[in-house]
């Protein structure tokens, strides 16, 4: 088997949900090249769905010290630090995807969370109130923001943030 076959299999496993077959054949494909990025990023997306989030992590490092602007490695790790309770990390890791593409509302809500975990609400504020101004609809990000209101006192934000949640989309 070469990388390209190695490659092959390992997609189709991760599509078909057989995450342990596919983080198998993209280690094979690792050990044929070992310099393929697309190798490690899939192996890591792999290990983050077997919720093996250090090893996902570490392949991660491994694609951003191979292509420092893949923004999907920096998602990919963050959401790994996030996972093992490194909130620090993840929120430093959303800062990148965030300066990589500044209008990914996803990464606003994940790094809003991390600021969340750490007790830093008005952060959590800041990037909640990003992801409302990319996409008036996120409800979730209605709800984030309420919880960092509340955590702050503010009970007249939150509970407007929370009636923004609850109403229809077209209502917000």
């Amino acid at each position: 088997m070469n990388a390209g076959e190695a490659m092959r299999q390992g997609k189709a496993y991760l599509e078909s949900g057989e995450y342990e077959l596919a983080a198998e054949a993209f280690t094979e494909a690792i050990r044929l090249d070992p310099e393929n990025a697309i190798a490690y990023n899939n192996r890591g997306n792999a290990y983050n769905r077997l919720s093996k989030y250090k090893p996902a992590a570490e392949d991660c490092s491994e694609v951003i010290r191979l292509v420092p602007e893949n923004a999907g490695a920096y998602s990919n790790r963050g959401k790994a630090y996030y996972c093992l309770g490194e909130f620090w990390n993840a929120a430093q890791d959303y800062s990148e995807v965030i300066r990589l593409t500044p209008q990914n509302a996803g990464a606003y809500n994940s790094r809003g969370d991390a600021w969340f975990c750490l007790g830093e609400y008005r952060l959590a504020i800041e990037d909640y109130s990003e992801v409302i101004r990319l996409d008036p609809e996120n409800a979730i990000a209605y709800n984030n923001r309420g919880n960092a209101y509340s955590k702050l006192g503010d009970r007249e934000n939150a509970r407007a943030d929370y009636e923004k949640a609850r109403q229809p989309r077209s209502s917000r």
